[in-house]
C-alpha cells in the first residue's frame, strides 16, 4: 500500500534524524514497527527514546478499539527522543475526539507538548505534535529498589522473598528497603530499614510506601507486600521489555502455576466499592484500571512526585485511587509479561470476589463486558469451577 502525504506532511518526510512508522506500510525514510505484534502493545526495547519523528499515521485513532488508544498514544510517546515530534491522522467518531488526543497529551507527565501544524483533508484531522522529554534519563537507568512492608511475622515468606532478588546476579547490587521490624537472621541479605511514624491503629499503608520511596536511592521501584518472590529471570525480563515505564505490574501467579489477578480494573467508572475485573488481555486498557497493590513497580523518581494519597488507610482501595491518578496525567497502567513474581500463602479463594474480563469473544468463556448479565454468569461459573474442585 502507497501511502500519499498531503503537502505539509511531505516536507516532514524528507527530514533526517530517525523516523518510526506504526503500522505495516511505511513511508521510504521511516522504520516500520507494528506494535500489534507485541504484548501489552509494546515496543521492543531498543526502540524506545530513539526517534525523531513517529508517524501514527498509517493507524487511525479513530478506527483503534478504544480500549487500546492509550496504550498506542503512550507507547508513541515513549519512542520519541529528547526531542521530537509525532504526526497523527484520524478521523473523529463517537468513540475518539480530537480534544482526547489533546487532553492526553496536554496533560502527559514528563512530556511538554505543543501542536506545530494541524489542518484537515477532507473528514480527517492531520496533528503535528511537537514534543519534549523533560527527564529521558531517568528512563534509560537499570537499578533497582525493592521495598517489602512487614510485620515480621511471615519469616519464611521474607526469606523466600529476599533469596529471590540475591539469587540472581542482576539482583546482587539491588536496594532492599524493610519498612518493619529487624530481624537479626536475614542480616546476610544487606537489608536497609525505614522508619515512619505511623499510627498503627489505622493502618497508614500508604505513608509507609511514600517513606520507602523518599529513602529510595535506585530508579527503579519495586514496591511489595510480604507474600511475594521473584520468579527466575526477574531481571533479564525487564531487559526485554525495556525500562521506559512510569507504573506497571508483571505476570503474577499463585504458588501452584495458576494466573493470579495482577492487571486490573473497577467495573464502573466511579471510584465506588463496585466489582473489580481481571483483566485477562494486557493489550486492552478500561477506564478504571488500575495495578493490584500487592505488586506495583514504578520509576522512583515518578512516585515522588505521583506519591499515593495518605489520607488513605489499609483495605481502601489506594491502588485503584492511585490509578485513578496516574491516568489522569495521562500515565496508564501496563504490564511487563516477561517478568513474573509468585505470591505465597494464599490460593484462588483469596480474590474470588474479582471476575475475569475476556477483551474479545472467545469460544468457552464468557464475554467481557460489565453487564449484568455477564457479571451473573461469571459468578454462578466460578461457584461450579470450585465446587468442582
Amino acid at each position: 500500500m502507497s501511502i500519499e502525504l498531503p503537502a505539509p506532511l511531505a516536507s516532514i518526510a524528507q527530514e533526517s534524524g530517525p523516523q518510526v512508522w506504526l503500522g505495516t506500510s511505511p513511508l521510504p525514510s521511516a522504520k516500520s514497527l507494528d506494535l500489534w505484534l507485541y504484548p501489552n502493545l509494546r515496543a521492543p526495547a531498543d526502540q524506545h527514546g530513539m526517534y525523531r519523528t513517529v508517524w501514527v499515521y498509517e493507524i487511525n485513532l479513530g478506527q483503534v478499539d478504544t480500549r487500546q488508544v492509550d496504550l498506542v498514544v503512550d507507547e508513541a510517546c515513549r519512542l520519541v527522543g529528547q526531542r521530537g515530534r509525532m504526526v497523527f491522522r484520524f478521523r473523529e467518531s463517537k468513540q475518539f475526539s480530537i480534544f482526547q488526543l489533546k487532553h492526553f497529551l496536554g496533560r502527559r507527565y514528563g512530556i511538554q507538548a505543543r501542536v506545530q501544524n494541524e489542518f484537515r483533508v477532507g473528514k480527517e484531522w492531520c496533528v503535528v505534535v511537537e514534543v519534549e522529554r523533560t527527564d529521558l534519563k531517568r528512563y534509560q537507568h537499570r537499578g533497582w529498589t525493592f521495598g517489602i512492608l512487614t510485620q515480621g511475622v511471615r519469616v519464611e515468606n521474607l526469606q523466600a522473598f529476599f533469596e529471590s532478588i540475591r539469587s540472581q546476579p542482576e539482583g546482587e547490587d539491588a536496594e532492599i528497603l524493610v519498612c518493619g521490624p529487624k530481624l537479626p537472621q536475614f542480616e546476610r541479605y544487606r537489608l536497609n530499614y525505614v522508619e515512619v511514624d505511623v499510627r498503627e491503629d489505622l493502618a497508614e499503608i500508604c505513608r509507609k510506601k511514600n517513606a520507602i520511596a523518599r529513602a529510595a536511592t535506585q530508579p527503579n521501584l519495586c514496591l511489595v507486600h510480604d507474600r511475594y518472590r521473584l520468579e527466575p529471570g526477574f531481571f533479564a525480563g525487564f531487559d526485554k521489555y525495556g525500562y521506559d515505564f512510569d507504573y506497571l505490574t508483571v505476570t503474577q501467579r499463585y504458588e501452584n502455576g495458576e494466573h493470579f489477578p495482577d492487571y486490573c480494573a473497577l467495573s464502573q467508572h466511579e471510584l465506588t466499592w463496585n466489582t473489580s475485573l481481571d483483566c485477562l488481555d494486557i493489550n486492552y486498557l478500561l477506564p478504571r484500571q488500575y495495578i493490584n497493590g500487592g505488586v506495583t513497580i514504578l520509576k522512583t523518581a515518578t512516585f515522588r512526585d505521583l506519591p499515593l494519597n495518605e489520607l488513605i488507610f489499609w483495605n481502601q482501595a489506594e491502588d485503584v485511587e492511585l490509578g485513578k491518578a496516574y491516568r489522569d496525567v495521562s500515565l496508564p497502567p501496563r504490564c511487563n509479561s516477561f517478568s513474573s513474581m509468585v505470591t505465597m500463602g494464599i490460593d484462588a479463594a483469596y480474590t474470588r470476589k474479582i471476575l475475569p474480563y475476556y477483551a474479545q469473544p472467545t469460544l468457552g468463556r464468557f464475554w467481557c463486558g460489565n453487564s449484568w448479565l455477564h457479571r451473573t454468569a461469571t459468578k454462578w461459573y466460578r461457584r461450579w469451577k470450585f465446587k468442582k474442585k
